[in-house]
């Protein structure tokens, strides 16, 4: 059993480390002056970064929040144009993918909370699905919000937030840029990128229009051959996963009534479309897969986003209503010729499994911030979302032997209802408190059918529903103007919902977990209480940073996906209670003008403390997807050559090792530790730039996931979901 600690012996451990930490991080500790303000602007500061996490712009180093923050300038710097860019930069931050559908299949683990829906996705302040890898074109700033953020942010914000802020419409001047890239990848063939954003005003301080659009098509690195015995051999097939991603957005800004009042409606549509997947067979470094059939895998994933924000400043706050719209089709296929013919004895005949989803989501939030002249501020609101969701499997023949091998349809409509409120109250000077809390009311629906001779024909439906609060409480210390102690609790969940296999084929393995079809068909919620420590310091006339944090974080009902052996299906059960405790660390050094370095790590120990009835896993097992170290390390020089302004950057990024999400008690599967290596030079010459970059400077081939089926895996043969391999490039930017 897991003993629960006493509300009295938490405040009495946290009380104790809150006053060591003070005063091992005062200045005065050490005989010194205080030093100067950390939002210096001298020369060769740091530059202040300004965020907007709790709903209102405040400096990143005055928020009482373990906060990663990406710049424009490091964005572009870094060549950042995806999820995967940044998130090995972030300390405690780790990834995989689960979903049978490829495009949908993201997941994202903060401090250890690992499971679709754990993480929050945002663009500005509009709720997107954790899946969706929003293009980072013409952002003006990405912020990794760590810890629950239940009461601001709501159900799917359990283990963190990731926001990216876009640059805004301004009616002062035309501005804008225009951004090409050609490469080439090992094993691989000849990218190519090209993005632009331009910024028009209309009617000078009053009307501005903002377009951005960009297209890319990256080369296949997968090689298909027929396998022994097959049919037909078709020869090499090569670059068998090419993939291409355009889009775009308009925004529009209309300021009104002497500058009160703010419109911004904006339309934002991203496609993608890939041949194949990018999963390799037995290893993550093999590139080469052999089947039956020449049979194409290709997906494909479009969503559009349609959103209005209206700001309204009074002398007191500000008013802002969020509304928004979002869209999204996808659709994917599976290869499925030798586990047909494996499981029904069927001569072997191509066999391609589909499958599409629809996702239709409305929001709406309306909340205050304050701007009083006192010492109590306060955010609130209330927020509003429908969602919907229709996943289809059609008809999968094996012609001819089998007219239908599985067909099913689920419908999961959700709704979302809350009020939230979060306050801060200055006591002294020095000393602040934070209360906040969220109501929430959230109902889901599903019901769906299956068919086929791989399941009993069968109809089922079910409801959920829940009502509760989330609290957070929190004491802010500023120790001097560049140093910040804070304490934190908080409350987090998420929804629940409904698996899809089949019942005929996983009657056995449910059996085995001590599942019926019908306790097996959905999951409940699950929760967290956070409890955190973390300090912001700044010296040596703001020329380095260093910010820390500890947390203990308390998991219960924990969300796990538990692999169905026999029949080769995955399904969500909920699997008693786990902890995740750990710490992370980030340092920003101007170490001269020219010179900066950053670096960065996270250690974290998440696992299982209670295995509950169904003993998925034992107690004392590691939480899947989740490795116990990351860290990272930037450095950026800026030098001359020839009287022209140069550049050289190097990064590197280490993901430990974790245990996978598809896995089994019986035959446990790991995934190895893995390490990037990017370098950039180049020349920044008054409006241009001009770069040659080498991205996985070694060529290291990672296990990202092992990959979900739509069906069955076949037996013996793995698929893993890996990275792109080395690839070299030119990279040119025109500003102006």
């Amino acid at each position: 059993m897991v003993r629960k600690k006493g509300i009295s012996e938490r405040a009495f451990r946290v009380a104790g480390a809150l006053t060591g930490l003070m005063a091992a991080w005062s200045p005065l500790a050490y005989g010194a002056e205080p030093i100067a303000s950390g939002t210096s602007d001298g020369p060769g500061a740091i530059e202040e970064i300004v965020v907007t996490a709790e709903k209102r712009s405040e400096s990143l180093q005055t928020v009482p929040m373990a906060i990663t923050a990406f710049t424009n300038k490091t964005l572009v710097a870094s060549g950042i144009t995806d999820f995967r860019d940044y998130a090995v930069q972030v300390p405690n931050l780790s990834f995989a993918y689960a979903g049978s559908i490829a495009s949908q299949s993201q997941s994202i683990a903060i401090r250890g909370i690992y499971g679709q829906n754990t993480t929050g996705m945002y663009l500005d302040d509009t709720p997107l699905p954790e899946t969706v890898d929003p293009r980072v074109l013409d952002i003006d700033q990405i912020e990794v919000l760590k810890g629950p953020q239940g009461t601001l942010y709501g159900a799917r914000s359990m283990g963190g937030t990731i926001r990216l802020v876009t640059n805004q419409p301004e009616s002062d001047d035309v501005q804008g840029y225009v951004h090409a890239t050609g490469s080439g990848t090992t094993h691989g063939g000849a990218n190519d990128s090209v993005d632009a954003a331009i910024n028009l005003p209309v009617i000078k301080d009053t009307l501005a229009v903002r377009l951005s659009g960009y297209d890319d098509h990256l080369s296949g690195f997968y090689d298909r051959f027929a396998t022994p015995g097959a049919p037909v051999d078709y020869g090499e097939q090569k670059g068998i996963n090419a993939s291409s991603h355009n889009g775009g957005s308009i925004s529009a800004s209309l300021t009104l009534l002497d500058n009160a009042l703010t419109i911004t409606p904006r339309v934002i549509v991203q496609h993608m479309t890939e041949d194949g997947h990018t999963y390799a067979d037995y290893t993550a470094g093999n590139l080469t897969q052999y089947r039956l059939f020449n049979l194409d895998e290709p997906g494909s994933d479009q969503w559009n986003l349609y959103s209005l924000t209206v700001k309204y400043k009074t002398p007191i706050g500000t008013i802002t209503s969020d509304s928004s719209e979002f869209i999204r089709k996808s659709a994917d296929s599976e290869d499925d010729s030798e586990v047909v013919a494996l499981f029904f004895g069927t001569p072997g005949a191509p066999v391609l499994f589909h499958q599409t989803s629809r996702d239709q989501n409305f929001s709406q939030e309306l909340r205050f911030a304050s701007e009083f002249s006192g010492p109590l501020q306060v955010t609130g609101g209330a927020f509003y979302q429908d969602s919907g969701e229709l996943l289809g499997t059609p008809v999968t023949p094996d012609a001819p032997y089998i007219s239908d091998i599985f067909s099913s349809r689920t419908d999961t409509q959700i709704t979302e209802t809350a009020l939230f409120g979060e306050a801060t109250y200055s006591i002294t000077s020095q000393l602040k408190a934070i209360a906040g809390i969220r109501w929430f009311n959230n109902n889901v629906k599903f019901n769906g059918n299956e068919e086929g001779l791989a399941v009993n024909p069968a109809s089922f439906s079910d409801t959920q529903h829940q009502a509760g609060f989330n609290p957070k409480y929190g004491l802010e210390y500023r120790v001097n103007d560049d140093d910040m102690v804070y304490v934190t609790a908080a409350k987090g969940f998420r929804t629940g919902g409904v698996n899809a296999y089949s019942n005929t084929l996983c009657a056995a393995d449910l059996a085995a977990l001590g599942l019926t079809n019908a306790t097996a068909q959905s999951f409940v919620s699950d929760s967290v209480w956070s409890y955190e420590l973390g300090i912001k310091t700044s010296w040596l006339d703001n020329r380095l940073r260093i910010d820390a944090a500890v947390f203990d974080i308390e998991w219960t009902h924990v969300q796990q996906l538990v692999d169905l052996p026999t029949c080769g299906f995955g399904i969500t059960v909920n699997g008693g209670a786990a902890r995740s405790q750990g710490a992370e660390m980030e340092l920003q050094a101007a170490v001269t003008e020219a010179l900066r370095l950053s670096m960065g790590a996270g250690y974290v120990d998440a696992k299982i403390v209670n295995s509950g009835a169904l003993n998925i896993l034992p107690d004392g097992s590691p939480i899947q997807q989740v490795p116990k170290w990351t860290y990272n390390a930037t450095a950026d020089y800026r030098f001359n050559v020839s009287e022209l302004p140069a550049f050289a950057r190097i990064e590197y990024a280490h993901v430990g090792s974790s245990i996978s999400e598809n896995n089994s008690i019986a035959d446990p599967l790991f995934r190895p530790a893995y390490s990037l290596t990017k370098v950039r030079s180049g020349v920044d010459v008054k409006q241009w730039e001009i770069t040659a970059f080498a991205d996985n400077v070694f060529n290291a081939h990672a296990n990202l996931a092992d990959a979900q089926p739509q069906a069955i895996v076949l037996p013996g043969r793995p698929r893993f979901v890996t990275n792109r391999p080395r690839t070299i490039g030119l990279d040119f930017r025109f500003k102006f």
